[in-house]
């Protein structure tokens, strides 16, 4: 299955696996003030469910869109920032991948090719979302197109093949 996803160097994106909206939207909070980023969204990435010895849980991921345009050194020192304040070792390892990049992407179509795609969905929207915010969402919905005709084209090829 093909993965599309929106990279740039200006745009501060945030890959937070594995974590509460509460956790991200906390350390969202704190870098749009101590940065001034102007807002933010935030988008529930993905969710799964996983069986523990206790019982069952849901794991959730998200998303961080920030609003304000920044050169890339330092969107990489509020990467680098945030990976070292929240502790959160997996967005220490996305930042460090971004970095070695040269830039930083955030996945926009599913992860699967479930019968249901599950986009990532915004769940949250804080301050401004005129700048980076708005050019997200808009390349967002373009890619979302350009996939599902891509899936139609896929699975017409398969019906055909059968």
């Amino acid at each position: 299955m093909v993965l599309l996803g929106y990279s740039d160097k200006e745009t501060v994106k945030i890959d937070w696996d594995e974590c509460s909206l509460d956790f991200v939207k906390k350390y969202s909070l704190k870098a749009c003030k101590k940065f001034n980023l102007e807002g933010f969204i935030i988008l529930l990435s993905s969710q799964k469910k996983v069986n523990a010895d206790f019982g069952e849980y849901t794991v959730k991921s998200y998303h961080t869109v920030f609003n304000k345009p920044v050169s890339w050194e330092k969107n990489v020192k509020i990467m680098s920032w945030l990976s070292l304040i929240s502790n959160h070792y997996k967005l220490m390892r996305y930042t460090l991948v971004q970095i070695a990049k040269g830039s930083s992407t955030l996945r926009i179509t599913p992860k699967t090719s479930d019968s249901n795609p599950k986009y990532p969905k915004i769940v949250f929207v804080y301050g401004k979302t005129d700048k980076c915010v708005a050019r997200y969402i808009k390349t967002r919905e373009m890619l979302k197109k350009l996939f599902e005709s891509y899936v139609k084209t896929i699975k017409n090829q398969k019906n055909k093949g059968n």
